[in-house]
Parts: C-alpha cells; structure tokens; sequence
C-alpha cells in the first residue's frame, strides 16, 4: 500500500535530508510579483475596516476618554506603529521572501519553529473568531430577507451550549462560503481588497450618514464615556489607548512580508502602507464613536458593535427600506471579516504550515487547513467566556511585538541590509543560520523575547482578573507594546 505521504510530498520540495523550502518557500519569482503601490494602499487601508477596529471605541471610552481623546491615541499609536511596519517590510520586499523564510535569519533554523508557531497558533485561534462574528452579521443579514421565519427557528440548544440554533447555522454558512477565497494564491487575492475598500466604505459611511441625519447630528459624544479621567489617570488612560491601537494593529506588522514578498518593487511597500494604517485607523475609530453617539439620540442605547446597532436599528423601523439598507449594510461588513480574515488569519496560517513542513504543505494546502479546524476551536464557547478570554488573546501582541523586534534589530544592525539567500536553505550544520550548533538555535534572539515577554507578562493576569495585582503592575501593562 502507497505511503499516503508520499502521494501529498511535493515535487519542488528538497529531496535529501530534512527539507526546509518548497515553491512557496523560495523568493518569489519575477512573474509572481504582482502586487502593485495601489493593492497595498487598499490592502492596509481595508485592514482596518473591520467590526473589531470599529468597536476599538468602546475599549477608549470605558478608559474614560472623550472621543477625541480616542482619535489622539489612534494617530499616536497609527505613525508610531506604521513607522515600525515600514521597517519590518523592507527585508520581504527587497529580497521577496515571507515570514517563515526571513525569520530563520534571527532565530536559526530549528529556532524560527518557535516563532512560528506562536502565530500560527493565534492566528487559527482568530480566524475562527473573526469568522463566528461574521456569523453575527449573517444573521442580520438572514433575518432582513425572511423575517420573522429567520427569528422563529426553534433553538435545540441547551443555555450551556451559549450559542442558538440560529446562530450556528449562520457561522456554518459563513465558514462554507469562505471555501472558495481558501483557494485563491496571495498572488490572486489582492483583487479582494479594491473590491473591499469600495463595499466597505460605502456601507460605514451608509449607516453612519443614516443615524446623523435622524439624530439630527452627532449628539453627545462626550457623553458616551460613563466617566471620565483625570490628571494621571487621564495620562495612563491615553497611554493605554495608544498601546490599544498599536496591540490592534500588531498582526499586519508581523504579518506583512506574507504579502510584501509580492511586490513588484520595493519602494511599492513603502509608505504607501503608512498612510493607509494612518488615515484607516483613525476614521474607524472616528465612525465608530460617532455613529455610536448619533444612534444613541434616538434608540436610547449605546451599540458598540455593528450587528448589535443593525439588529437595534431594525428593531426600531421595521419597514422594507430598513430592511433592504440592513441587508446591504450586514454584506459589506460580511465581505470586511471575510476578506481581512483570509488576508490577515489564513495567509499566516498557510505561510506557517508551509515553513514548519516543507516537504507537504503549500500556502493554500495550510489555508485549507485552517479553514478545516475553524469550528474545533468553538468560537462561540470563546467569545462567551467573555472580558478574560478576549484580555488574553488581545495580550498576544507582547509575544508577537519582540519578534518584529528581533527581525529588524538583525536585519538592520548585524546584518546592515545583507541576507546570504542560499544559508536560508541550507542543510549544511556549518552554515551561518545553523549559529554553530547542531540544533540550528540563536540563543541571543531567545534570551531577547524572554527579557521582553517577561517585563509585561504579569500585566496579562492582572488584566485578566483585574484588582489581583498592584496598580504598578497595570502601568506597565499599559506600556506593553512600547517594553515589549
């Protein structure tokens, strides 16, 4: 009986010895660079578009901050970390390499597994996430078309289960139709984006133009917080925001040679991706606060999060043309999570799986993958566990943060701009990356994510059972992107 292994090896993979490239390993090849200035300004610009950086409001505000306070933190916190993912690309897109590859370089062979695998395994955990709130929005979407035979599904479920019967049939339906996007190569899918900037812009600005004019403006913003700090209380609670927006925005900037590889030119992944994280992050954040605010006026509530709003608005003015804007409102934001989730969640996975095991995966065989175990994870079990669950998978940044650190700390100050691209794949225990032991370890790239994970990890339980640690300790935390 044929070795079923040896039926999904692939035949671009090393032959002898353990194999550390395949196609999508090795630097992209001319004809595949084919992402333009243009598919990089709506790919970091749409990344921000989401239900997740709409509601980053809610987190400012429940700080105590006005929300141009809020919109303070967004610009801070967008240049500063815009500025690092500038630096952070400039190795994929001059030598067309991802992820797995160029981390090899400050880890060592063996070493880069390590890290890797922490954003595999954060990345899958998202993907499922991001899915089961796309799921939300399906239900919306679902219950504009039919009505009351959407809302009249008898739930089989008991309470423990903390999902409906409803509910899980519309994340089963998202995650179906994310099956064909799990086929499309980077080298396609840039496509999405331009597709993404227009829907998604358009549906922000529908709703947010909808609750001025019947508010009759923005009503009070201000009023949005519940209190509001001052002094060093106020200082600390900007501080928190900036490391906030910069912590939201950390998986683009680990991320981005999984798409920077596939420039045409260098200087194509420039700048362009600063201003698009600038002016994106800053206009959710404005549209969530002020949209929340004018809703407010006339639904007497605060909604923080977009199917809560769709959902409430609805509720509110049950007519055809409610229903028929709610519809189309509820797509663009399905089309936002989808999108940004094969982009930012699954391209990671399939980039990873590929680097831990060349010899049978490829970029699309691990998106697959990722999209197979998307409801082993539960997300609905997750999300319901609430403020713990969510403190911790939005702390991951600290772990993330140092590698970014590490690979532009190497790229910039050892190697000054220089990568010898044969070492990157070479089973030879002499070669520069196998760091002269046999374990292919840099145990100073090491010895730098402790130190770093280590100043900040205590915050992390101090964020999830609040109180059970000094305030000292919260303070750092607040700084975490920044020590990290």
């Amino acid at each position: 009986m044929k070795n079923p292994f040896q039926t999904l090896k692939l035949e671009s993979a090393q032959a002898e010895g353990h194999s550390w490239y395949n196609k999508d390993l090795l630097p992209t090849p001319r004809e595949e660079r084919t992402w333009s200035r243009n598919n990089f300004l709506f790919f970091y610009f749409t990344t921000s578009l989401t239900p997740s950086s709409y509601t980053l409001g809610a987190t400012l505000v429940s700080m105590g901050l006005l929300w141009w306070q809020g919109l303070i933190c967004a610009v801070v916190g967008s240049v500063f970390l815009s500025i690092i993912l500038v630096l952070n690309s400039r190795a994929s897109s001059e030598y067309h390499l991802g992820f797995p590859a160029i981390v090899r370089a400050p880890a060592g062979m063996y070493g880069s597994y390590f890290f890797i695998f922490i954003r595999v395994s954060v990345a899958s955990i998202y993907f499922a996430t991001q899915t089961f709130f796309a799921g939300r929005l399906m239900s919306v979407l679902l219950r504009s078309i039919f009505g009351h035979k959407w809302t009249d599904i008898k739930n089989t479920f008991p309470e423990s289960a903390e999902t409906t019967s409803s509910q899980l049939l519309a994340f089963f339906i998202v995650w179906i139709i994310q099956l064909p996007l799990i086929f499309m190569h980077p080298t396609i899918q840039r496509h999405l984006y331009t597709v993404k900037a227009v829907t998604t812009t358009v549906t922000l600005f529908g709703v947010f133009g909808y609750c001025v004019r019947k508010a009759g403006g923005l009503g009070s913003p201000e009023d949005l917080a519940a209190t509001r700090a001052h002094g060093s209380e106020l200082g600390w609670a900007m501080m928190y925001g900036i490391n906030s927006i910069m912590g939201a925005l950390c998986p683009i900037l680990i991320n981005a040679g999984d798409v920077v590889r596939y420039a045409k030119k260098t200087s194509d992944a420039a700048w362009f991706q600063s201003f698009a994280v600038l002016s994106s992050k800053v206009l959710i954040t404005f549209l969530g606060c002020a949209t929340t605010s004018a809703a407010k006026v006339f639904l007497g509530k605060t909604f923080w999060n977009p199917w809560d709003l769709y959902e409430a608005l609805l509720d509110y003015h049950w007519t055809t043309g409610m229903r028929t804007a709610m519809a189309f409102a509820s797509f663009g934001m399905i089309l936002a999570l989808v999108i940004v989730n094969i982009g930012t969640n699954c391209l990671p996975v399939g980039a990873d799986t590929t680097g831990m095991f060349p010899k049978y995966m490829t970029i699309v065989r691990g998106q697959l993958l990722c999209w197979i175990v998307c409801p082993l994870f539960f997300p609905w079990k997750m999300i319901s566990s609430g403020a713990k669950f969510l403190a911790f998978l939005g702390s991951y940044s600290i772990m993330l943060c140092p590698v970014a650190a590490v690979m532009i700390y190497d790229y910039y100050f050892v190697r000054k701009g220089n990568f010898h691209v044969v070492s990157f794949y070479s089973n030879d225990k002499n070669s520069m990356l196998w760091y002269g032991n046999k374990f292919g370890i840099n145990y100073r790239a090491f010895v730098a994510w402790i130190c770093a994970v280590g100043s900040t990890i205590s915050g992390v339980a101090n964020a999830i059972n609040k109180g059970t640690l000094p305030i000292g300790v919260t303070h750092v935390y607040y700084l975490g992107f920044l020590l990290s």
